[in-house]
């Protein structure tokens, strides 16, 4: 868990643009024998961004967002692994104009030496 605790700026005592109060990341991961699953999240607090269609600071509120892992270690050296990002397909910026890409796959396959 992060705290922002300084994020004004010092001249102008005002907010820092595009900074969180606060940022929370956790996950929980459960494994047997070859195979591990994780269910991962975080939380983006509150920040203050420039609204360019306005052309004016405004306060965009928080955001969560989902993913989920699994991995199966099969042989000793063989790992497939595939993910699910944007579990819930949230639609939510990290900046203005910049979406979290919408729910999206990816798989892959790893050989350890």
């Amino acid at each position: 868990m992060t705290f922002n605790t300084s994020y004004h700026d010092d001249t102008t005592q005002s907010d820092l643009l595009y900074v969180s109060d606060y940022e929370v990341k956790s996950s929980l991961e459960i494994g047997y024998e070859g195979l591990t699953v994780q269910l991962s999240h975080v939380l983006v607090g509150p920040q203050m961004i420039t609204n360019y269609d306005i052309y004016q600071d405004e306060k965009k509120g928080s955001f969560s967002s989902w993913d989920l892992t699994a991995r199966y270690r099969f042989d000793t050296h063989w790992e497939v692994k595939g993910s699910i990002l944007n579990l819930f397909d949230q639609e939510v910026e990290w900046v203005r104009g910049y979406p979290l890409p919408e729910r999206n796959f990816w798989v892959g396959l790893t050989y350890h030496f």
